[in-house]
């Protein structure tokens, strides 16, 4: 999935190609899961979303923090290190490099990923539970 975008709102699929599976496997016992967005008003495009799965590995990827969504692989790393969110969510927002539109600067997307970081973690880790 890492290299299917290539910029906001493209893919490699050429044209005339649809994407007609996607298959997830099943999570394993212990396993937690969550995804947390904000748009401005309900069913808008999000600002910024975070998705997490936390289990024997951590998976942190923010939507709205730069060109593609991106795996923030040094707050991944960071969250199963510590049992402090916070500190987790301080270094998603170092990690994102948000570009600023009419949606939202990018100091406010980089606060975002550090709040939805937060929530999500939260969320999974009582999933996993």
């Amino acid at each position: 999935i890492a290299d299917f975008y290539e910029s906001a709102l493209t893919t490699v699929l050429e044209k005339g190609e649809i994407l007609t599976e996607v298959r997830v496997p099943p999570l394993p016992a212990r396993t937690g899961w969550a995804f947390e967005e904000f748009a401005i008003r309900s069913g808008d495009f999000a600002v910024a979303a975070i998705a997490t799965l936390v289990g024997a590995e951590t998976r942190i990827v923010a939507i709205g923090a730069g060109e593609t969504p991106i795996r923030l692989r040094q707050a991944e790393a960071q969250s199963t290190n510590i049992t402090d969110v916070d500190a987790a969510a301080e270094v998603a927002r170092e990690e994102c490099s948000p570009v600023s539109d009419q949606h939202g600067s990018a100091d406010f997307r980089r606060h975002l990923v550090g709040v939805l970081t937060k929530r999500a973690l939260i969320a999974a880790r009582q999933r996993a539970s």
